[in-house]
């Protein structure tokens, strides 16, 4: 069974457009292509792409790029007094 994948509209410039037209398109897709992680990722990138750099960092969009970059900066105190043998104080 061939899906049909019905093309994104690349002529509208603003994020705002796209998502109404990606709003527009959700009735369409299929059961399967609601629940394909990767074609809403695409569509997740269609709208992101024609956003301002300040609308990007205004919504903080957590990409699974930037979360790698976050979780490689974020500690816990936890994680740092585990690290200490015997009682040292590290602090």
């Amino acid at each position: 069974m061939e899906t049909e994948h019905k093309k994104l509209d690349y002529s509208l410039k603003t994020a705002e457009e796209r998502a109404q037209f990606v709003e527009d398109l959700m009735p369409t897709l299929t059961k399967d292509q609601l629940k394909s992680k990767k074609y809403m990722e695409i569509l997740a990138d269609y709208i992101v792409s024609a956003m301002t750099p300040e609308e990007k960092k205004e919504k903080l969009i957590l990409t699974d790029n930037r979360m790698i970059t976050v979780n490689k900066r974020e500690t816990s105190f936890q994680k740092l007094v585990d690290k200490f043998e015997n009682g040292e104080d590290g602090l």
